[in-house]
């Protein structure tokens, strides 16, 4: 029996060994603040992050508590503790003038190859301006009635209903990021997806993104690379190159240019819109006429072909030459306001009857 005893016992003190090494290997250092403010009524709130995550929980309390757990991650102590001395975060109050700041400060991290992450949990009041900024990590905002000024580099957003005006900088996203609602939003967006739920006016700024809204009353496009989804809009205009385009429903006004775009689909434009003004190049475009709607139309074609399908189409004025044609006439009746004008080049545009 000794030598099984002996055996038993090596490999407990083994187990031992490895579990120590083990947890030892994955042993955390964390280092927490908590800090409360009281605030006045015209407080801003300024928060500055990296490495982690934003978290903002509101309360009907004029009260702003900021929550910061930093956590070092490696095998030695020491060297989680040398990493959590060169992290600060610097409140600075300046409540009586009107603001409170909150930022996280990185010192010298050279021969400190431990991973480390930086988490903010704040609890304020929804109504307040708040600037936030973060890198390296995601942000989590609930439905929101203050201004909000906003940039998200290398993380994902997360955001309710925004009933203050809204100014969004998101770039590098690692996956799709999703908002509510939207009043007023100047929004610039990179390298990103972004997914929102009905907005009244909105600025959007896209390089090699995606972005898609339930519906937009009023929206000024500039895109290049990307494709932009609506499934409502009422008016909209810009430019768009090297980029798609899907609306479901066109209520009132459109007025594009688009170069080298990509699927470009109106899907039902709806009676009594004022007007549609295309200008594209090295595109094909398709538009679809609610059969009740009228209009006039005008179309200037050239090195491409205009395709109707339905049979409300009249055209009076027919000139084709051979890398040309010009069409004018009208869908439906003549006794409307409504018209579609259309400039192509290198691409073909179709007109549909729903």
């Amino acid at each position: 029996m000794k030598p099984l005893f002996k055996k038993a016992t090596a490999w407990a003190i083994g187990l031992g060994i490895f579990l120590a090494v083990t947890h030892q290997v994955h042993a955390d250092t964390e280092k927490n603040i908590d800090r409360s403010f009281n605030l006045k009524g015209n407080t801003e709130i300024v928060l500055e992050n990296k490495f982690g995550k934003i978290h903002i929980d509101t309360w009907n309390k004029q009260v702003c508590q900021v929550q910061v757990k930093i956590t070092a991650k490696g095998s030695n102590e020491s060297r989680n503790k040398d990493l959590l001395d060169r992290i600060e975060i610097e409140f600075d109050d300046a409540i009586n003038s009107g603001s409170l700041e909150v930022r996280t400060v990185v010192n010298n991290l050279k021969n400190n190859n431990n991973s480390f992450s930086i988490d903010y949990t704040v609890r304020m009041p929804n109504d307040k301006k708040l600037e936030l900024h973060n890198s390296f990590g995601d942000v989590y905002l609930p439905d929101y009635s203050g201004s909000v000024d906003m940039t998200v580099k290398y993380g994902n957003l997360r955001a309710g209903n925004i009933t203050g005006n809204l100014d969004l900088y998101l770039a590098f996203g690692k996956a799709e990021s999703v908002m509510g609602n939207l009043v007023n939003a100047d929004i610039e967006v990179k390298y990103s997806k972004l997914e929102c739920g009905n907005i009244r006016l909105l600025d959007l700024q896209s390089q090699f993104s995606d972005f898609s809204a339930e519906s937009v009353q009023n929206i000024d496009i500039e895109s290049k690379y990307g494709s932009l989804i609506l499934e409502s809009v009422e008016r909209i205009e810009g430019e768009m190159a090297f980029s798609g385009l899907r609306i479901g429903k066109l209520k009132e006004a459109f007025d594009l240019e688009v170069k080298y775009g990509d699927g470009m689909v109106i899907e039902h434009i709806s009676p009594g819109f004022d007007v549609i003004n295309l200008e594209c190049s090295f595109s094909k475009f398709e538009l679809n006429l609610d059969p009740e709607l009228d209009s006039h139309i005008k179309a200037d074609i050239r090195f491409g072909n205009l395709k109707t399908s339905g049979d409300r189409f009249n055209f009076n004025i027919v000139k084709k030459e051979h890398t040309s044609s010009y069409y004018e006439g009208w869908f439906g009746g003549e006794n409307t306001r409504s018209k579609i004008i259309i400039n192509s080049k290198y691409g073909d545009v179709k007109l549909y009857q729903n």
